[in-house]
């Protein structure tokens, strides 16, 4: 019955699977490894519990299915089962007695969060179970104040049920022997019965702590039924009857007070009849029923609650664009030419439709009607997108893109499939369409933005409480949050807000439409004046950038003969280096020295970027001509810092890392580089290496430091200059190392260049290919595995 309790949905909460994506991430296994879990359950002895079940989000553990899976019954305290699962997958799990009112409590007496686990080598999970929050006893449902307590709102009773499809007063009845029945796990007709009317009973073993206590009853479903607790008949829903004649469905949206009588076991039975059960369920409907009962006094706020909120939502999310349609209306026909308003108005009828059915249809009581609200929602929310990006279109457009009739096609096509189709293909449908007309919105706005030079700043914000309502709306749904006063449609405000801003923006528009066109004829004017003092400027600084270009073309080509020319082959390893300078000239320096199997290197940024910092290059370059062949790292560092003070550069620095890799031991010294990178293949981890220092050139005594680590096979060092870490976003954010250190980690298959390759794209990416303000250099060293 899921499809039918749902809380009201619409076309925003699409919008919201979209923004979903984007904070999706997989799980990367380490190959194909797998390892062995078994998990071991131990209850209280004497407990009478014959049967323990795991559910969890595993194919192999039911996929959250409460009794599909079973563990065996090693003794009356011990049940067991082992499974398989790839190593360092995600698992989540609980443990129940088949169906989720039977789940396992903690020692308060409390529903646990999901038991969490990551594997990494075969292990034994044992878990002691002392108290479960319902259980079968006495062949009936065990009921407790833990089903019913103040806090929580409602427990579905939808396991051990019995079902006949005979008709007699007498199935009402406490004492009647329902033992020849049919056992049915869920409250609907077992799949090999045909009948589409009959009986349903259900017991239960009432804990003595609840004799006399009241409670409340609800039943949902799209038939008709009467419902009977201990042989006393508490309320009707339609005319549960064979004749079609008489028969009546009915949806019942009420809560009804009952008290548990005094003793052990008590009887809920149901006569329900839905001779439409086979089209139900076609339409992906439940063609059964779900009973569920709650605490008295939650059942009557929640009640109160949705009445009120279901009345401010039809107001907010229907009545409010009915009333802005209309007025968009009427600008349209007071001018026939702006097309804008009328296409605007037919997207706010499309996306009143969508709120009064997603509201209304929780609200209904035929299920004809209900039906009928489930069959509009798909093409009311291809209406409002359609009409939605023509309304976009002819703010920016004087001839609309000929892509309008693919989306007119799709949109037809989805919107008629959805009024005979409820499965989920429909919805992943529309998430297509509207993921599409995404790209589109974005397209407007940033094209509308080129086009005036401005932002809309009422718009802009709206869009800006949309985000935030959407994001609130996604927490809210897996119930990280709470609701705001109650109101579970969140997404809504943020919608309302986008609504009236357009309604404010179009209007405006419409308004100063003449006052526009004359701003615009002066613009015009000032910059074909413009135009032509600039085409006099760029003349003269066309002549005065090539000279410019030509010399820094020559001291690019005497900058890059600095550079190696060639990438030194070292047995056992693979190296790769890339470097991009932000000028011509730039300030970023490496090279390599390779003697008798032993490797020095070393990687360098000169203080700024272009011709003075090319002069420190030249300078760094000669000196490790020299240092290299004889040194230690820490020996290089401070020889260099010393002739680069004698040298009196002024305000020029130079940071530097100085390495020397001999068979599996890197020796290593800095001075006032980025902390460079070390991957570990044996943990698969990537951790900053860190010698805090200053540049070379700074303090003549200063006291660098020199360490060494172990380089394992598997293993990866990233050496870089600032460039990378510093790169700002369109937002103005620096990337930092984080994205690289997860990057050796995804990559630690890959070759050395490929890794500088992604390091590369990531670059682009996060400045949006923009050109970069500062030289970018990378060195790689992986060890081969044998």
């Amino acid at each position: 019955m899921s499809t039918i309790l749902n809380r009201p949905q619409s076309l925003l909460r699409l919008t919201a699977i979209i923004l979903s994506l984007f904070l999706f991430s997989c799980n990367l296994n380490d190959g194909d490894e797998q390892v062995n879990i078994t998990f071991k359950v131990i209850v209280k002895k004497d407990s009478g519990i014959s049967r323990v079940c795991i559910a969890g989000n595993q194919k192999n553990l039911g996929n959250w299915n409460a009794g599909k899976i079973s563990l065996t019954r090693i003794s009356d305290t011990l049940f067991s089962r082992s499974f398989v699962f790839p190593k360092g997958e995600n698992i989540e799990y609980k443990f129940t007695l088949g169906a989720w009112t039977t789940e396992a409590l903690d020692g308060n007496f409390m529903i646990p969060p999901n038991s969490k686990l990551i594997p990494a080598r075969d292990s034994v999970i044992t878990t002691y179970v002392k108290n479960w929050r319902s259980r079968i006893v006495d062949g009936g449902m065990y009921i407790t104040q833990n089903l019913i307590p103040d806090f929580t709102y409602a427990t579905e009773l939808s396991a051990n049920w019995k079902f006949s499809a005979n008709d007699s007063v007498l199935f009402s009845k406490p004492d009647y022997n329902d033992s020849h029945w049919i056992k049915t796990d869920l409250s609907r007709f077992p799949p090999e019965s045909k009948a589409e009317i009959g009986w349903f009973r259900l017991k239960l073993t009432v804990d003595s702590a609840l004799f006399g206590k009241s409670f409340a009853v609800n039943i949902a479903h799209l038939g008709a039924s009467e419902v009977f607790f201990n042989g006393r008949k508490i309320f009707t829903s339609g005319v549960p009857v064979a004749s079609p004649d008489s028969f009546e469905a009915q949806q019942n949206r009420q809560w009804y007070a009952v008290i548990f009588e005094n003793r052990r076991e008590q009887y809920f039975a149901v006569k329900y009849a839905n001779p439409g059960k086979e089209y139900h369920a076609s339409l992906g409907f439940d063609p059964g029923f779900v009973l569920s009962i709650a605490n008295i006094n939650q059942a009557l706020i929640y009640s109160t609650s949705q009445m009120r909120i279901n009345t401010v939502y039809q107001a907010l999310y229907s009545l409010v664009p009915l009333i802005l349609a209309f007025i968009h209306f009427l600008l349209f026909w007071f001018y026939r030419k702006s097309v804008q308003n009328l296409y605007y108005a037919i997207c706010l009828l499309g996306f009143a439709s969508i709120s009064y059915c997603n509201i209304e249809k929780f609200i209904a009581t035929d299920p004809g009607t209900i039906i009928l609200l489930y069959r509009l929602v798909a093409p009311s929310i291809a209406t409002s997108i359609y009409f939605g990006i023509l309304t976009g279109y002819t703010g920016i457009f004087t001839v609309l893109p000929k892509r309008r009739f693919f989306y007119l096609a799709i949109s037809v096509i989805i919107g008629t499939w959805g009024i005979f189709d409820f499965s989920r293909n429909v919805g992943y449908s529309l998430y297509f369409l509207l993921a599409a007309t995404v790209y589109e919105y974005l397209y407007i706005f940033f094209k509308r933005k080129s086009k005036t030079g401005k932002i809309d700043i009422l718009i802009s914000v709206a869009f800006v409480i949309l985000l935030s309502s959407i994001v609130y709306q996604l927490l809210l749904d897996f119930d990280l949050v709470p609701s705001l006063w109650g109101f579970r449609m969140v997404y809504g405000i943020g919608l309302l807000a986008l609504i009236i801003a357009m309604s404010i923006s179009l209007s405006y528009e419409f308004a100063n439409t003449n006052k526009s066109l004359e701003r615009q004829l002066e613009i015009t004017i000032r910059k074909d004046r413009e135009i032509h003092e600039k085409e006099v400027e760029k003349r003269i600084l066309e002549a005065d950038n090539k000279r410019k270009t030509e010399e820094l073309a020559a001291a690019r080509e005497q900058q890059l003969a600095f550079l190696p020319k060639n990438i030194p082959e070292l047995p056992g390893y693979e190296i790769a280096v890339f470097m991009q300078t932000a000028t011509e000239v730039g300030g970023d320096y490496y090279d390599f020295f390779l003697k008798d199997g032993e490797l020095t290197f070393v990687i360098g940024d000169a203080t700024g970027h272009g011709a003075k910092a090319g002069i420190m290059v030249a300078a760094t370059k000669s000196l490790f001509s020299v240092l290299a062949r004889e040194y230690e790292p820490l020996t290089i560092i401070r020889k260099f810092n010393a002739a680069l003070k004698s040298m009196n550069l002024h305000n020029l620095y130079m940071g530097l890392t100085a390495c020397r890799l001999t068979g599996d031991k890197l020796v290593y010294s800095n001075a006032g580089m980025p902390p460079f990178i070390h991957y570990t293949d044996a943990k698969g981890e990537s951790e900053e290496m860190m010698l805090k220092s200053m540049p070379l050139g700074g303090f003549i005594n200063f006291p660098y430091e020199q360490r060494e680590l172990h380089f394992s096979t598997g293993d990866i060092l990233l050496f870089m200059s600032d460039g990378y870490t510093e790169l700002h976003d369109g937002n103005d954010r620096m990337m930092g190392s984080e994205v690289a250190k997860a990057l050796l980690r995804d990559k630690k298959d890959s070759s050395a260049g490929d890794i500088i390759n992604s390091l590369v794209e990531n670059m682009k990416k996060w400045s949006e290919n923009n050109p970069f303000s500062d030289d970018v250099t990378f060195i790689v060293l992986k060890r081969k595995r044998s």
